[in-house]
């Protein structure tokens, strides 16, 4: 039976306040805790509609319609946490229900002697396949500190040739450690940003030029932006307005992404602002078998946006965020159509995180291709040393 639950007040990676769930299973603690974002689609979850001392306060009634509730019956379990919010975004109770929906996830697995990745791939008869890791190096837009010169939030590299979970670390560090050592001889070094990628006093020009210089140095990388158009798209006069001045209407837009891609970057995430599918179907069409053009802000792991994607050929690739869909359910649901109309799946940090592993084993168990995260920092690679730990047991 699922009981004994308790709530309380803990701190994300930006030292902000965030919930945490805790139940026993054989007198075995698990704990589950929410991550926030700060660059978010107005599509997503409700994180906080109050404060996380006032959700917990004003929602014990929730804790115990819940006790009791039979282990194993996750749809279930989710539905009654949509029908307790009454909302289609969980504008009432917000990270409750996912803590609790992973905290569930959690017990179910352990109450049956199975990890959660083996939990929710114990219908296959085969190992499922690790995702490969898609590392976030350098970084700009809103995850920056100070006054940010460089629009584009992520610059990420990956590897497709590599033969375990620690190689590809390794070389992802590589690259980490030699942007790290290129800004510092240039004196340009500035520190680390939410995810501990590396930024510094450089322009977008500056910032491309580097990674250009890096992608001829490493040819057998991958390469990618995170654009998160979104947060340059001025609504008003639907122009995307660049930090060095340069506005560009969505024809300008789609040239300069048409652009980046035949300069080598195979990834290309959000580079059109959340509402314009017809820029995302547009690229993916031309330019869908050179690079991954994959959605964000576009779906928000909502599988009504991404049936609409789909009928419209938008992007060939998904990001997925438990957070912003709510529940597991709910998530899984996204990645099970996502994989039914060939989309890459990439399940994603957020930049406010905890130490909290699930994203490990949700993209283990449900055999998502990529997973992104940062390089370094202990609430990002204990992500990777959990696909680590999973990959040694298979």
């Amino acid at each position: 039976m699922f009981e004994d639950i308790r709530l309380r007040v803990v701190y994300n990676s930006r030292g902000e306040k965030t919930l945490e769930a805790e139940t026993k299973i054989n007198n075995e603690k698990i704990k589950a805790s929410y991550p926030s974002g700060k660059s978010k689609s107005s599509k997503e979850a409700v994180s906080f509609p109050e404060s996380p001392e006032k959700l917990i306060a004003n929602n014990k009634k929730i804790l115990r319609k819940l006790e009791g509730f039979e282990l194993g019956r996750q749809k279930e379990f989710d539905g009654m946490l949509e029908e307790i919010d009454g909302t289609n975004n969980f504008s009432n109770i917000g990270a409750l229900s996912l803590v609790l929906s992973e905290l569930y996830l959690k017990a179910s697995a352990k109450n049956e002697n199975l990890e959660p990745w083996q939990y929710l791939n114990k219908k296959s008869r085969k190992a499922p396949k690790i995702p490969k890791l898609l590392g976030n190096f350098l970084g700009g837009g809103k995850h920056f500190f100070i006054n940010n010169k460089v629009d584009f939030q992520e610059f990420l590299v990956f590897s497709n040739r590599v033969k375990s979970v620690w190689e590809a670390q390794e070389k992802n560090l590589i690259i980490y450690k030699r942007v790290c050592e290129i800004l510092k001889k240039d004196r340009k070094f500035f520190g680390k940003n939410d995810e501990n990628a590396l930024f510094g006093d450089i322009s977008l020009k500056h910032a491309l030029d580097l990674v250009e210089n890096i992608r001829l140095e490493y040819r057998n990388l991958g390469f990618g932006i995170d654009v998160a158009a979104t947060c340059f798209f001025n609504n008003k006069n639907k122009t995307y307005e660049y930090y060095d001045g340069m506005i560009r209407k969505e024809e300008g837009q789609l040239e300069f992404m048409r652009f980046l891609i035949e300069s080598g970057f195979t990834y290309l995430e959000d580079p059109f602002e959340e509402n314009d599918f017809e820029s995302f179907s547009r690229l993916t069409k031309e330019k869908g078998k050179k690079a991954m053009i994959c959605g964000d802000d576009l779906f928000s792991t909502n599988p009504e946006i991404l049936e609409r994607g789909i009928k419209q050929g938008a992007c060939n690739a998904i990001i997925i965020k438990p957070n912003q869909a709510g529940t597991i359910t709910r998530t899984v649901d996204v990645v099970r159509k996502a994989k039914e109309n060939n989309y890459i799946t990439i399940v994603s940090h957020r930049s406010g995180e905890t130490e909290d592993t699930i994203i490990a084993d949700l993209g283990a168990g449900l055999e998502m291709d990529f997973i992104k995260t940062g390089i370094v920092g202990g609430e990002r690679t204990s992500k990777i040393n959990r696909l680590i730990e999973i990959e040694e047991k298979l």
